[in-house]
């Protein structure tokens, strides 16, 4: 794809989302992102000072919220070309076993890491005729099996079957989506998860944001400067 990218990233406000944020923005694309915390969005518009990012409060389960926030977007830069679903909800912490969490924790999580997602995709497809990458922003502990961590892996694995499925439906339609699992990051959610975790031998979220865009590129035939 030639020219300059537009791209959406949702939770751009903090740890990798920020980091990819910033990532495109040098590599010249125009982003629009989103966060739930009005005080992390003023710091990042503040940090970047950058007319090719457009950036609001917005909360991912508040379908009027996205919506608006999709408009302005378009408006502001035109048709998106790539999607990065970051934004994720880990719940309330220390993390609990299965039989130890109540079924609205599960539906807190899946709201946000699944129902959300699929209704801002629904949203970013309908009508539109130009190509366009979706990548959802996946977890190692979709693939492995760790205790405590049955709401969050489980919704990342509906994620990510869910983007095959996507991908197998939407070909024709030049429709590129899959999930990438940027690795352990020293995060604040990683930092909630798992607070014994050493700093000095997790990713930084820039490092993490390099690969994951290197490999977007490789993917989808970007070209970017």
């Amino acid at each position: 794809m030639e020219g300059r990218i537009n791209a959406i990233v949702t939770g751009g406000t903090c740890g990798l989302g920020k980091a990819l944020v910033k990532t495109l923005l040098k590599n010249g694309c125009n982003v629009a992102t989103f966060g739930r915390r009005p005080d992390l969005v003023r710091t990042l518009i503040e940090e970047v000072g950058n007319a090719s990012l457009f950036a609001e409060s917005c909360d991912l389960t508040n379908l009027e919220q996205v919506s608006s926030f999709l408009r302005k977007a378009t408006i502001a830069f035109g048709a998106q070309d790539l999607i990065i679903l970051n934004a994720g909800e880990l719940g309330p912490t220390p993390l609990k076993s299965v039989k130890e969490n109540s079924i609205l924790y599960f539906r807190l999580v899946f709201e946000t890491n699944f129902f959300s997602n699929v209704w801002l995709i629904k949203e970013v497809l309908g009508g539109r005729k130009s190509p366009i990458a979706i990548v959802h922003v996946t977890s190692d502990s979709a693939s492995n099996a760790y205790a405590g961590w049955g709401a969050y892996s489980s919704s990342k694995i509906a994620m990510d079957h869910l983007l095959r499925i996507i991908q197998a439906e939407e070909r024709v339609n030049m429709v590129t989506a899959f999930s990438l699992d940027p690795g352990d990051m020293d995060t604040e959610m990683h930092r909630r998860a798992l607070p014994e975790d050493n700093p000095d031998s997790l990713k930084k979220p820039e490092d993490a944001a390099g690969e994951v865009l290197a490999e977007i590129w490789k993917r989808c035939g970007f070209n970017v400067r």
